[in-house]
């Protein structure tokens, strides 16, 4: 029996140890905040579909803007800069606010917020991926045609 305990606890931390996600590129290191403002303007479009794609952080969404979007994202990785793109096809838009891809880890001092505001008038489809984090979702205001999740969230809030 003796010795089986060092190679149990060898094996447990084995296996914890490669549960977490550890990255040491250095591009990966918390520094400063960065606090980026991103503003879609409002088209022609009769109806868009907004796909927010975050695999770690906190985002609050809700309606209330003049715009399509106004965003405020605060990131201290700055290989974590969110990716925000518009495309207008016809009578459609697509909206897609996502978090670079590569690891992303809960390990450090990390700050990865993004507050959302869409408009309330305009038809929207949401579509919302998340890996580990929150979601704090006030949609009481917006139209919307389609709601969909597809997450591993810590938190998913509709208030």
């Amino acid at each position: 029996m003796s010795s089986i305990l060092p190679v149990l606890g060898i094996t447990l931390s084995t296996l914890f140890l490669s549960s977490c996600v550890i990255n040491t590129n250095d591009n990966e290191r918390s520094g400063p905040t960065e606090d980026m403002k991103k503003t879609i303007e409002l088209d022609k479009t009769t109806s868009d579909r907004v796909q927010i794609k975050m695999g770690a952080g906190t985002v609050n969404l809700r309606g209330g803007s003049a715009n399509l979007m106004d965003a405020d994202f605060k990131y201290n990785v700055p290989s974590w800069k969110p990716v925000v793109k518009y495309e207008a096809t016809g009578e459609r838009g697509n909206l897609s606010i996502e978090q670079p891809s590569g690891e992303h880890s809960g390990l450090g001092n990390h700050e990865y917020t993004w507050d959302i505001q869409l408009n309330d008038q305009k038809p929207l489809s949401l579509s919302l991926d998340f890996g580990a984090g929150e979601c704090n979702l006030n949609a009481g205001t917006l139209t919307l045609r389609s709601e969909e999740h597809t997450s591993e969230l810590q938190s998913l809030r509709h208030l």
